[in-house]
């Protein structure tokens, strides 16, 4: 061999240790600097995509909290401007007498009129009254009406209506009628319990 093919032999070795060792150099650069670099890119883009549907679904819920607020505060708007005022249920003599008298206006014989005891809420008591007696259809409908206009804070749980054949204006009747009081101290609400 040739002397000038000796050294373009030699030039080739060392051309291919360069390459070689460029390649080495390269492999080496990524698995040690650019690979973990882009894994925690990618760490990083997720935690970034948790980050803002988390913010998304916090944005959500803090709007459905406004809603619902505004939603609560116009229920206490309407209810504060409601005109009915609950009674304390010390006074159940006072509204049982009131009741009476509205029945016997409307031409309702009365048979029984008790209270049966007394149901305690936080915000207020339920107080339950029986009411029997006999009167006609037209006079026991002009009950309700009146007792709507009259006691807007008692209702009727359940009524019933019986009739004789035969007997059209003696229609007996038994309601179930509860009063919706003020709460008062327990102590005062025992009382009233028959």
């Amino acid at each position: 061999m040739t002397e000038t093919n000796l050294d373009r032999s030699r030039l080739r070795l060392i051309d291919a240790a360069g390459a070689s060792a460029c390649i080495v150099l390269t492999m080496l650069t990524y698995v040690v600097i650019i690979s973990p670099q882009l894994r925690s890119m990618k760490d990083y883009s997720a935690r970034e995509q948790v980050l803002m549907q988390r913010s998304m679904d916090a944005s959500g819920r803090a709007d459905a909290a406004r809603r619902v607020a505004a939603r609560v505060d116009n229920v206490r708007r309407q209810l504060d401007a409601f005109p009915i005022v609950l009674e304390s249920s010390t006074g159940v003599n006072a509204r049982l007498s009131t009741l009476s008298d509205l029945a016997t206006e409307h031409g309702i014989d009365i048979d029984l009129l008790a209270v049966e005891g007394t149901r305690p809420n936080p915000e207020y008591t339920v107080v339950p009254i029986q009411l029997k007696g006999t009167a006609d259809y037209a006079s026991i409908m002009k009950f309700f009406h009146g007792l709507a206009i009259a006691m807007p804070n008692t209702g009727v749980a359940s009524f019933e209506l019986k009739a004789s054949p035969g007997r059209r204006a003696d229609v007996q009747m038994d309601m179930q009628l509860v009063w919706y009081a003020r709460t008062t101290n327990t102590n005062q609400m025992a009382m009233n319990q028959p």
